[in-house]
């Protein structure tokens, strides 16, 4: 945990001194480029004005089509205020602008479940500059999901004016994840995707992830609620806060998913994502870098370390899979992420949400690497995976062992680890590595296409657990 909090401390203290090296994506633009011109947000919107009361600006009059699921988001709005004909007086002052947001809800405050869960309405006060003849610009520090735009205007009597504005910002909409990097074989990639965003995949991993960071949490109901609709497979072992096997479980859960999505490649004819055999630098012209990671040399001392064999005999295979984990794992999948993507909203779980949601966030095009519910969709996670992989390899070889398996696959092999069978570990009764909800799957060479992973809402979870759930979905401890 001690490793875990400096490691987030320096992404934090990285992020702050970096420029991020942005590129496109395929989020749909308000703002063009100013050769082709702009895109309006409202066109000739009619606005009546009365003293003393606010007009309301509706964000669902969208000139254009944009996608019915997609997410506006405005950085910034340029209104023109117009007389509704040619006759009438349209020059009042705008005092004030303020807009409503959806934001996280606070996990303390009572929720309508028949709503969005996760967020509340908050409003957001925007700067003002210009005037009624040549129009306002209206701004408010970062993007924001916008909702109704409240004007308040000094004037001495009703009008009924025209109003078109001109916003800076984006659609959120389905983007390509890491700068739209792959693994060098296009149709291999589509393959990748398309196993991957499976919700039941999506689901193993979101909650295999988020079940151990939160288990211990969560209220005996909610838990009986997971295990009820999961089984009981969802919930992880009892672990010793002492000489603790969570870094093998993180090895062995992320192993069998390789072997899984191998065996899925080889029934559509294509080979397996090859491994990074040595991680990409920040210079490297085919993954862009974003600023939420460690340094390179930082990066380049973990490589090392981790292949260090003076060093490797000191440790049990939990504690090189954890300092693993937290250290090049996290912000390896922070630093090849668009940062223009966008994090799933509220909880996947929740019975509202697929109806809301999983049109957008569970096609094969949404793998956000900075996700739990996203990042195995991306083939940039199995080249990533590929090389942490290959470290249990390196393990094993340093340790005298040839090769690794259950006991069951190891009896009458010489040299063969059994998983979680380092002396040095404090066990509970019938402690066994721990994989999720989706158990075996990964091996009876189905590919997890075939698995009964129920995919559906959990709708019993109280608000609490629903917000522990959503404050893990993130990748690299940010």
């Amino acid at each position: 945990m001690r490793l875990f909090l400096c490691c987030s401390l320096y992404v934090f203290l990285a992020m702050a001194c970096k420029t991020t090296n942005r590129n496109s994506s395929r989020l749909k633009l308000i703002q063009k480029t100013p050769e082709a011109g702009v895109t309006h947000v409202l066109d000739k919107a009619p606005l009546l004005i009365e003293p003393g009361k606010p007009a309301v600006v509706s964000i669902n009059r969208l000139a254009g089509t944009p996608p019915a699921d997609s997410m506006l988001r405005l950085e910034r709005l340029e209104l023109q205020i117009k007389p509704a004909d040619a006759y009438a007086a349209c020059q009042p002052r705008l005092t004030q602008a303020r807009f409503t947001e959806m934001v996280e809800k606070d996990i303390q405050t009572p929720v309508d479940l028949q709503s969005r869960p996760s967020y509340r309405a908050q409003e957001i006060t925007m700067t003002i500059a210009g005037d009624a003849a040549q129009g306002w610009t209206l701004s408010a520090d970062g993007a924001h999901d916008i909702g109704d735009l409240y004007l308040s205007f000094d004037a001495s009597s009703p009008m009924t004016c025209h109003v078109s504005a001109v916003g800076h910002g984006y659609y959120a909409i389905n983007s390509t994840g890491s700068w739209g990097t792959g693994s060098g074989d296009p149709d291999r990639d589509r393959l990748v995707r398309a196993w991957g965003s499976d919700r039941g995949h999506r689901l193993w991993h979101y909650l295999w992830h988020g079940m151990r960071s939160q288990w211990t949490q969560l209220g005996p109901s909610d838990r009986d609620a997971l295990i009820a609709h999961f089984g009981p497979t969802v919930a992880p072992p009892a672990r010793n806060s002492t000489r603790s096997p969570d870094g093998e479980d993180f090895l062995y859960m992320h192993h069998n998913m390789l072997k899984a999505i191998g065996q899925y490649l080889k029934t559509q004819g294509k080979t397996m994502v090859p491994p990074w055999k040595v991680l990409p630098r920040y210079e490297d012209p085919a993954y862009p870098s974003t600023a939420y990671a460690a340094a390179q040399d930082v990066f380049d001392t973990w490589e090392k370390d981790y292949q260090d064999q003076e060093k490797i005999k000191t440790m049990t295979l939990g504690e090189y899979g954890q300092r693993i984990e937290e250290t090049i794992h996290n912000n390896m999948h922070m630093r090849f992420l668009n940062p223009a993507d966008m994090d799933i909203p509220g909880d996947p779980l929740d019975p509202e949400w697929e109806k809301k949601y999983s049109k957008l966030f569970d096609d094969p095009s949404y793998d956000y690497l900075g996700g739990t519910y996203s990042s195995h969709v991306n083939p940039v996670f199995f080249m990533l995976h590929g090389w942490v992989d290959e470290r249990i390899q390196t393990w094993l070889e340093v340790h005298g062992y040839q090769s690794i398996g259950s006991e069951a696959e190891c009896q009458g092999k010489t040299a063969c680890y059994v998983w979680l069978s380092d002396p040095a570990y404090v066990l509970e009764a019938g402690d066994k590595p721990w994989e999720g909800v989706a158990p075996g799957a990964a091996r009876n060479g189905l590919g997890l296409h075939h698995h009964s992973v129920p995919t559906g809402a959990v709708p019993n979870l109280s608000v609490k657990a629903r917000a522990r759930l959503y404050k893990t979905r993130r990748m690299g401890g940010f």
